[in-house]
């Protein structure tokens, strides 16, 4: 597999509008500075999911998310618990869960933003780097290119770039 390095790219922010942020590199362990969350619904679910986010219990936060996944929920509430899910899970190192959470979030609404680039931390997480790269893109073509994709996809390039110069290190040091 791959080694597991401790790297903090970026602040978390915390809001009752939002929780936003970014991954940067496989070797970094997904924190809570490195997904999207989308908050604000009149769902009892998603309303404990997003105090259980301010909290940092991201457990807790899964399991409201995965609740409200179960309901009856308008379209864009079923979107956000989805996304929200992805991103809880893929922080607690679920990434079979996120994926899946993932992967719904974007049945549902294929130009929401927030999935894709939530389904691209996971897939980066994973060390699937190509679709780590084309989820990337489409947070970038669906978001209009805001600034938090942008940095998203940015960090990845230059992660891959330095893990393809790493391995070039190495492979000539085991020759030599």
């Amino acid at each position: 597999m791959f080694q597991i390095k401790t790297t903090r790219i970026s602040n978390l922010v915390l809001s009752a509008a939002a929780s936003l942020a970014m991954v940067t590199a496989v070797s970094a362990p997904v924190q809570a500075d490195s997904s999207t969350f989308q908050t604000m619904s009149g769902n009892q679910h998603i309303a404990a999911g997003e105090r259980a986010i301010s909290d940092r219990n991201y457990a807790r936060a899964a399991q409201h998310y995965r609740a409200a996944s179960q309901q009856h929920l308008k379209r864009p509430d079923r979107v956000l618990a989805a996304n929200n899910l992805c991103a809880s899970e893929t922080i607690l190192g679920n990434i079979v869960a996120a994926e899946a959470a993932c992967d719904a979030a974007i049945k549902l609404d294929r130009n929401y933003w927030r999935a894709w680039l939530n389904r691209g931390h996971v897939a980066h997480q994973s060390g699937n780097l190509n679709k780590a790269h084309k989820s990337y893109l489409m947070a970038l073509r669906t978001s209009n290119r805001n600034k938090i994709s942008r940095t998203a996809f940015r960090n990845f390039k230059q992660h891959v770039k330095t893990e393809s110069a790493n391995k070039t290190l190495v492979a000539q040091n085991n020759t030599q």
